[in-house]
């Protein structure tokens, strides 16, 4: 006696036939979610970190250390209070201490950043190096943007680093269309 595909489906909870997707999800449309969820993550935590350029190259501050601090009363931060977007609202947007205003413009890095990377990751099929390059292209372009836009300055050792980048991600990518 023969069993359908779907009830031996049912019974071992998978079908060896192509094309049958249970559950609405296909192995695709799962590596694709787990792609854009790695990539996501990466990207908010490099979102995080260029807040901190944004915030100290124009001061002439290291960028390693010390640790973040509120820039109003100085206290050095815990590590939960650097984890990029989540920090930021359940502080409500306060430092933990002296209550001074966290501007909405550090989340609004991070999850841009974060979806920069995380769009390029699903864009380039989770191939990592040109992925990377064309986000890191993206991030150099708002880190000159948040520079600008804070000192009306842009560093020109900026531009050459962005410059470089930016036709090694054209290499990268064109390299990954045209072969």
């Amino acid at each position: 006696r023969r069993t359908s595909c779907r009830a031996q489906a049912r019974i071992h909870r998978h079908c060896h036939l192509p094309g049958l997707q249970l559950g609405g999800w296909s192995d695709d449309t799962g590596r694709m979610g787990l792609t854009f969820i790695v990539f996501g993550l990466f990207g908010l935590c490099i979102g995080s970190f260029l807040n901190v350029v944004v915030w100290r190259v124009p001061q002439g501050i290291s960028i390693v250390t010390p640790g973040s601090a509120c820039p109003s009363c100085r206290r050095e931060l815990k590590v939960w209070e650097n984890v990029p977007v989540v920090a930021w609202v359940a502080l409500r947007g306060k430092c933990r201490t002296c209550h001074a205003q966290i501007p909405a413009r550090y989340p609004g890095v991070e999850l841009a950043t974060g979806l920069g990377f995380a769009i390029c990751g699903v864009s380039f099929a989770g191939a990592i190096a040109p992925a990377v390059c064309v986000a890191v292209a993206g991030l150099l372009t708002l880190a000159l943007v948040g520079l600008d836009t804070r000192t009306f300055n842009i560093p020109i050792a900026a531009v050459a680093v962005g410059l470089t980048v930016g036709v090694a991600a054209a290499g990268v990518t064109l390299n990954r269309m045209v072969f």
